[in-house]
Formats: structure tokens, sequence, C-alpha cells
């Protein structure tokens, strides 16, 4: 089970742990009566030498996940507790994928973890064992979110490759020791895959299918989802369409993702990673600034394209510039014009010539991410907007 509100006062007696009792004592709230028998034998069932657990106030915790307004009070974790420095990407999709989606979700991760993403999914069969395979392929890093305790790795088959994982990246979880696998876990397990993640990609999913939820918690975190184009005969990948119908993003190969996120360079580069850092440290200020202690993504996002924009030469900016003027003046007499919907033609005149995030649009149209996605999506098939690593402009 997992500690909700009530273990938000408890954050900060996390230095205390293995002390569990100190803990209790201290928070005293009948919602914790639940896990005080979970926690107190979790002192008699020691854990690994390596497990660690961290709190939101620890500087290792995730910024992109203490955004959320939901995010756990505390991860348990196995492995490198710096593993959320880097940028994520999540990887989900099903249990039972096909052959073709399990080779997918491998080359998707490979690529990724070769750009320098973290890979993030959930450990589980299928996609997300494919995902995690892929990104240690690659020499790259990756995070399994568990629903289980730090103790209990689940599925067991998958012991293995979660000692492999732990190696150089991290299995996480936010439920206590001893918590089995339950409905309701995975759930709030798919919230934090999405939430420690910049984009989730989908690479197979039926309808209903709990990586739709991911996909969901995804949107509403104000984070990109991408989805493969699967055929209207394909029934696994009815999820993919369906996504891609409500505004999701079009993945037909890693490095859509890779030119829709705002890196464009290896995170393993120093000068890149010091700079990440320094971002992740500006959005924990901002984070401990804002009334309800949560962020806007935008906010977030244009640290990374300040910090992009900064390492651009001017003549390149001049030369971008140029050609954007040059593209949008070609357009301006297209046909497509004519049959935009009035949310599509105020996007277009918001846009300017300038380069913005899906994100920074949604909070100026006031609109959903989900319908700033759909009328974007509509404008690059017109050929009014075009998209790369910068992000939307006209062209």
């Amino acid at each position: 089970a997992s500690v909700g509100s009530a273990a938000s006062a408890a954050v900060a007696l996390m230095t205390e742990w293995p002390n569990p009792e100190a803990v209790l004592a201290a928070v005293g709230e009948p919602e914790l009566e639940p896990w005080r028998q979970s926690i107190l034998q979790s002192k008699s069932q020691p854990l690994p030498k390596s497990a660690w657990l961290l709190g939101q106030t620890a500087p290792q915790y995730s910024a992109l996940l203490a955004e959320c307004q939901d995010a756990p009070s505390f991860l348990f974790g196995l492995g490198d507790p710096d593993c959320f420095d880097p940028p994520a990407i999540a990887i989900v999709g099903s249990r039972r994928p096909s052959l073709d989606g399990l080779k997918l979700a491998e080359r998707f991760a490979f690529e990724l973890a070769q750009a320098g993403f973290v890979i993030v999914s959930g450990l589980a069969q299928g996609v997300d064992t494919a995902a995690h395979k892929g990104a240690l392929a690659a020499g790259g890093r990756t995070i399994a979110v568990m629903a289980t305790g730090i103790d209990s790795i689940y599925p067991a088959s998958n012991r293995r490759l979660s000692a492999d994982i732990a190696a150089t990246g991290a299995v996480v979880t936010e439920f206590l020791p001893g918590s089995a696998p339950k409905r309701h876990h995975f759930r709030r397990r798919n919230r934090t895959i999405s939430g420690l993640s910049i984009a989730t990609v989908v690479i197979e999913a039926g309808v209903p299918s709990g990586t739709l939820i991911t996909a969901t918690a995804a949107t509403e975190q104000g984070r990109d989802v991408y989805a493969l184009p699967w055929s209207i005969n394909h029934k696994q990948g009815e999820g993919c369409l369906k996504l891609l119908l409500e505004g999701a993003l079009l993945a037909t190969d890693p490095q859509d993702v890779i030119e829709g996120s705002c890196w464009s360079k290896p995170i393993s580069d120093e000068g890149m990673l010091k700079n990440y850092r320094a971002d992740q440290g500006a959005l924990k200020e901002i984070v401990g600034q804002t009334t309800h202690g949560t962020a806007q993504q935008s906010e977030y996002l244009q640290l990374q394209n300040n910090r992009l924009e900064s390492s651009e030469s001017e003549s390149s900016r001049h030369d971008r510039s140029a050609l954007n003027k040059g593209l949008g003046s070609q357009n301006k007499g297209s046909e497509h014009s004519q049959n935009l919907s009035d949310k599509q033609q105020a996007l277009l005149q918001l846009m300017g010539d300038g380069y913005h995030s899906a994100e920074s649009l949604s909070v100026a149209m006031g609109c959903s991410i989900r319908d700033i996605h759909q009328a974007l999506t509509a404008l690059e098939i017109y050929k009014l907007v075009t998209r790369d690593r910068s992000g939307y402009c006209k062209r």
C-alpha cells in the first residue's frame, strides 16, 4: 500500500530510516495505521544493503516527478539514486504484444538510450521488458517502476533483469516493503512512470488497457504522448489509434521522439548534464514557490528552450529566422488556410515567427494540451506548421 498525503508530514523524517518507529511516532496519523505492521515487519526482514529511500526534499528526487501534484511522498529504490538526472522517456505497452511490437519497443529504447535519454518502464512482461532490455543493450540507463514493495520483484521472471537494471540505473517503488501487487497499485505506478518522464511513447496497446491509463496520466501531467500508427485491422494496436485520434503525437521512428524533445546532444556530454542539473535546481525553486507546490511543465520546458537558444550561434539563429519567414510567406496563400477552424487560425496567429512548445501554447491559448496537440497535428498535415527539436513553428 502507498502512503498518501499523511506521509508528506513524514518526509523530513525519512533520514531516520531504518528507524520506522520514529516516523510512525512523529507522524501519529490514523491514516498511517494500515501500514504500521508492514513498516515494522520490514525491520525484521532486512532490505538489501543497497536499498535507499528518497523523500521529496532529497536533492536526488526527480524534479519532473516533484512537479506532479500527486507525486509520491517518497521512493524506495535499488541501484543509483542519481539516475533521475538526465531527461527520461517512458516506453510502455501491452503485456502480450505482437512480435513486431516487441521488436519496436526494443528498437525505440535502444535508439533513445543511445541519444542520451534514460528509459522508464514498469518491469512488466512484454513491451516493458523489451524496453528495459533495449536500453541496456545500448549501454544506456533505465528505471523500472514497480507496483510492489522493493523487497518483492514482480514478476519473478524478471529478477535477473531487475538486477541488471539496478547495476547502472534503478528499480523504484512508492509502496512499502512487503506490499503485494494489487490492482490499484498499478494505476499509481503508471502515474509515477509518466511523472518521471518528459514524454511517454505508447508502442502497442489494446482498448481498454493499463497502458492507456499511463498515457492519460502523462497528458494530465502536461507531458507529450507519442503513439505508433498500427493498421486498423491490428487489434493490439487499437489503443494507439485511439490516442492519435485524441491528439497524441505520431511516432514512426525513434527520431520523431528525439526531434520532438528539447535535447539535441547525448546527455553523456558533461556540459549538457551540468545544464540539466542547473535546470533541475531552478525547477525545485519554482516548485517551492508556487501556492500548491506544483510548477507548470511549460516553465520547465522554457528552461530547456532557453538553454538551447543560448547555445546557438548568432548566424544560425539569423539563418533560421530568415528561413522561417521565407517559408511563411510561401504558405500565406495556401488553400488549406481557408479550411482552418477558428481555434487553428487563432493558434497559427499566436505562433508568430518563433518556436513554441505545445505546453506553452496550451497556457497561452487557455486550452487543454490535448486540444493543442489536435490543432497542431492538423496544421502539420496542412503544411502550415513544422516541428523539430526546438519546438513548433510556422512554415
